[in-house]
């Protein structure tokens, strides 16, 4: 639908999700770790791209 909408548009589309969300099997769980990992590294990213040159 974005890209429908914005086709020129770069899009990534990222998330963090708590175990208990199976967004792709019923047992599908993810570490807490990862999540925080995960988490982290968006943050990084975002403030990064953010900050201009």
């Amino acid at each position: 639908m974005l890209a429908a909408h914005f086709p020129e548009a770069e899009i990534a589309l990222i998330g963090v999700e708590e175990p208990g969300c199976l967004i792709h099997a019923p047992n599908e769980s993810v570490d807490p770790s990862e999540i925080e990992r995960m988490a982290l590294a968006e943050a990084l990213f975002l403030s990064s791209y953010a900050t201009p040159l």
